[in-house]
């Protein structure tokens, strides 16, 4: 009788934290429609109420990321946030862009390395304040703030690599791609960046980033099938602009990284068509990243 009484408590429980979770999207769609209302010029909100309403989206996720429920609710309703999620790890992210046309990043980070635990941690994007981010291992309170949208992941002998791809607004003459690497420590705690890209280069990056022309776009896409990262190389539209990132944009030609116990090596000016070409051999070239922090 009593395991009867508790498993009515238990499903109980869990329907109450699926009505609560549902509430909440709804009350998060409305602040994210408000946060990102445009008049087809400019978005309606000034900085001060964009902040505002960020507020009120954070004291929403901080309440209910908590419940384990929220580790599979879909959050389907809420069109502008990026949800990325394997069986352990779940991470939510949505950008705000400023008068100035800089970029904020608001994160929460779910961890759930087995049945019992289960963390929860909110990332505070650090990244202006952040001089040189290449080399530095951060933890989430000054995290490296941009808007993930995809998630590789890995593991080697017994840890686990989630290779995050993100994108940065950066401002009006510069937009920027992120590829960074996430893991845990044996307590639970989340770093990003590990120095595991393999470079002809004395330093290992934690992270890499590159820099290009606002105006352009650059394509950074793993591919499962072949399990390879493909990236759009970027050079500047003349040769005299070397270093110049708003002069960067993709030159047709393409890179590629692959993870081999756990590093990840670069291939150089591959052809992502190609279906015939499967295996990748290791390369010691350097790897071609553009963006170099002063």
């Amino acid at each position: 009788m009593g395991g009867f009484l508790f498993l009515g408590l238990f499903l109980s429980a869990q329907q109450n934290e699926m009505s609560e979770i549902s509430y909440a999207e709804d009350s998060l769609a409305q602040l994210f429609d408000s946060l990102y209302a445009f008049n087809d010029i400019r978005y309606i909100r000034n900085d001060a109420e964009k902040n505002a309403i960020n507020k009120q989206i954070v004291r929403i996720f901080n309440r209910i990321l908590y419940y384990k429920q929220s580790f599979s609710y879909p959050f389907s309703k809420l069109k502008k946030l990026s949800v990325l999620s394997d069986k352990r790890v779940r991470i939510y992210v949505w950008d705000t862009q400023l008068d100035d046309h800089s970029h904020v990043y608001h994160a929460f980070l779910q961890y759930r390395p087995n049945k019992r635990k289960f963390l929860v941690y909110r990332l505070h994007d650090y990244s202006n304040s952040i001089t040189n981010p290449l080399f530095l291992k951060l933890k989430p309170e000054t995290w490296y703030g941009c808007l993930y949208y995809q998630m590789i992941t890995k593991k080697y002998r017994g840890k686990y690599y989630y290779t995050l791809i993100g994108w940065d607004g950066n401002n009006l003459l510069t937009s920027k791609k992120i590829i960074d690497v996430l893991t845990f420590t044996a307590s639970g705690k989340p770093r990003f960046g590990e120095k595991i890209f393999m470079l002809k280069q004395r330093k290992r990056p934690a992270r890499i980033i590159y820099e290009f022309s606002a105006k352009t776009t650059m394509v950074i896409h793993y591919d499962a099938q072949r399990d390879t990262l493909f990236l759009d190389h970027l050079s500047p539209s003349k040769p005299e602009y070397t270093g110049l990132y708003q002069f960067y944009g993709p030159d047709f030609s393409y890179d590629g990284l692959y993870f081999r116990k756990g590093k990840w090596y670069i291939n150089e000016d591959i052809k992502p068509h190609n279906e015939k070409q499967k295996a990748i051999k290791k390369t010691t070239r350097p790897m071609r990243f553009i963006y170099n922090p002063k």
